[in-house]
């Protein structure tokens, strides 16, 4: 297919890699996870040298993932994040045309990995526009973390709210959202 510019909605980060063998030629992919998150069918269908082996995405310029939730869900916890960095690693490694990405998740786990990885690609990319709202029983630690690390974003963080009152959720974000 000869389309450049691609607005998806998946189930499966499978799903994604499918869709991206058939266009190769993309020069702007913008990735939202879909409510109805499929983690068994990833579990069972996808493995990393899938996302080593695909066919690079030579014109790719601007990346972006996002999540959605409906009211019937209450997070998005399962957000395979491991995978999405893979796959923005190796679109970046074999290409470095690659110059803006965004990410914007809305309640995902935190974990030090996860926001050591968000602080090494704002100093990665040209444009590196990021938020999420954070689910974090540590308040202590998204405090120690997210500062100590870097200065680039900014962060708010609320006690639970009645779907969660056992959880902090912790809004990041970095001006230019």
């Amino acid at each position: 297919m000869d389309l450049i510019d691609l607005n998806v909605c998946i189930r499966s980060m499978v799903h994604l890699l499918e869709i991206v063998e058939r266009t190769p030629n993309l020069q702007c992919l913008t990735v939202t996870f879909a409510v109805n998150f499929d983690e068994r069918y990833d579990i069972e269908n996808y493995s990393e040298m899938m996302t080593a082996k695909f066919r690079p995405l030579i014109n790719l310029k601007h990346l972006a993932f996002s999540t959605k939730l409906d009211n019937g869900a209450a997070t998005n916890e399962r957000l395979p994040f491991d995978r999405i960095q893979l796959f923005i690693d190796q679109c970046h490694l074999k290409t470095s045309i690659l110059r803006k990405v965004t990410l914007k998740f809305d309640y995902i786990v935190f974990n030090e990995n996860l926001w050591s990885t968000i602080v090494r690609y704002k100093n990665t990319f040209d444009r590196f526009d990021f938020y999420a709202s954070f689910i974090a029983d540590d308040r202590a630690s998204i405090i120690r973390i997210i500062p100590s690390n870097n200065d680039h974003f900014d962060y708010h963080i609320e006690d639970g709210d009645p779907l969660h009152p056992q959880a902090r959720f912790n809004l990041v974000f970095d001006p230019h959202f």
